[in-house]
């Protein structure tokens, strides 16, 4: 009799359990939208660059009706005149040839460091901020987009960067280094000890004629680095 109280004790458990974690699941997006992501990638630890998850889930989600540029200014570059960017390079690919159809996404956080969201948030931007933007690269393998630097994530001492995720024609998502910039402190205390791995390409300042814009080129080598990459000749 013991041993059966026992085990209706554990099944209401297990079931009070199941039914909290089901009410928190429906009432979280970015709980959703991770378990989403996982679904896919777990099936597939051997794609290109390795499982990615929910980083990567963002760059389908441009708007549809819209046909991709080489260049995008993202959301709240207008908004102020302060800490104005400008990121522009070319991306090429593993043959070192200009890359064209590549899809290009990148987002970022906000001046505070956390990542910005309205509320209405549906996807990888309950995630990842509304501060996001896609490029996709013409035969020239060009790319420029407008933002607002990101700042420092001053409560986790984190180095300001932008997230960036690469989409070849013939190959999965994956994610390249941050782009993070030379001149951040937080950055330099980094390269003390270790130094990034440079599978997207190092970041270089470029004079700027307007004093309001910072410009930064970042030329980006696909394949570099990457894991699982097929070689090529």
């Amino acid at each position: 009799m013991a041993l059966t109280s026992v085990v209706k004790k554990l099944f209401i458990l297990f079931v009070l359990l199941l039914v909290i974690g089901l009410i928190w699941y429906n009432q979280s997006p970015e709980l959703r939208s991770w378990v989403n992501q996982k679904k896919f990638y777990v099936r597939h630890p051997e794609v290109v660059g390795g499982p990615c998850g929910p980083l990567c889930g963002g760059i389908y989600e441009y708007p549809k009706d819209e046909n991709l540029s080489n260049t995008d200014t993202l959301p709240d570059f207008t908004n102020d005149t302060t800490n104005k960017l400008l990121v522009t390079g070319t991306i090429y690919d593993i043959d070192g040839k200009p890359a064209k159809d590549v899809i290009f996404y990148i987002y970022h956080s906000g001046d505070t460091g956390l990542y910005p969201r309205r509320g209405d948030e549906k996807g990888a931007d309950s995630v990842h901020g509304y501060i996001r933007g896609w490029i996709r690269t013409m035969n020239d393998g060009r790319y420029s987009f407008y933002t607002r630097r990101p700042g420092l994530d001053i409560a986790n001492k984190n180095r300001a960067h932008i997230h960036c995720i690469v989409k070849e024609p013939s190959y999965n998502e994956y994610a390249l280094s941050d782009l993070v910039f030379p001149d951040d402190p937080w950055q330099l205390e980094v390269e003390k000890n270790t130094k990034q791995i440079d599978n997207g390409g190092m970041v270089k300042f470029l004079p700027s004629t307007d004093t309001s814009l910072q410009v930064c080129e970042r030329n980006i080598y696909l394949g570099r680095n990457i894991f699982n990459y097929p070689i090529k000749k």
